[in-house]
């Protein structure tokens, strides 16, 4: 991965629908084990960020982590610690039907 990606979208119709929330999912893959950030922000969108491990069968697992409000205001944040492997960054909102633009930061954790 990236050490330092930038991820924009939206959150429109015709995304996925996920508990009658929009969602956009992003795949990313872990080589060696990190710490890694990821930052949610959007103006007039309050949102909700997930990350959920795929299994080795290309499977979900299990949703491995999910917040709401820890980012500034509305936003949200995620720090993990992630072993080598594949996960998806779900990008949704903590409203039903709610639409707009939105950035992801992801920066590494450094010891």
């Amino acid at each position: 991965m990236n050490p330092n990606p930038i991820i924009t979208g939206g959150l429109a119709l015709g995304d996925f629908v996920f508990n009658n929330r929009f969602l956009d999912i992003y795949q990313i893959t872990i080589s060696t084990e990190v710490t890694l950030k990821f930052d949610l922000s959007a103006n007039g969108l309050d949102t909700r960020l997930l990350l959920v491990e795929v299994n080795a069968d290309q499977s979900l697992g299990q949703l491995s982590l999910e917040n709401d409000d820890n980012g500034a205001g509305t936003n949200s944040t995620i720090e993990a610690s992630l072993l080598p492997g594949i996960y998806w960054i779900g990008v949704t909102s903590f409203s039903p039907n709610a639409s707009g633009s939105y950035r992801v930061d992801t920066s590494v954790v450094l010891p």
